[in-house]
């Protein structure tokens, strides 16, 4: 299975898949294999995890971690609206 990411918008009460955006289109991962590490860790029912960006206080402060190799990156979300990348 490819490592692959797919950036979405909501619609409405829909979630719709940025596929003909030039810069955000599904595509594979350039550097391979990338583990991503949410804080707190979420408890799942099955195995999809979708991470909503919005401007909505509506969840709960979290880190997710993105590493590639020696590549790190973190995206820090307060739960109401405002994130930051380190």
């Amino acid at each position: 299975e490819e490592d692959r990411y797919r950036f979405m918008v909501r619609d409405d009460h829909t979630l719709q898949a940025l596929d003909r955006d030039e810069l955000r289109h599904e595509r594979k991962f350039k550097l391979s294999p990338v583990t991503f590490t949410l804080s707190p860790l979420k408890e799942l029912p099955d195995s999809t995890l979708r991470i909503i960006f919005g401007r909505e206080p509506v969840s709960k402060p979290f880190v997710l971690t993105l590493a590639a190799g020696n590549a790190l990156a973190a995206i820090r979300a307060d739960g109401i609206g405002h994130f930051s990348v380190e």
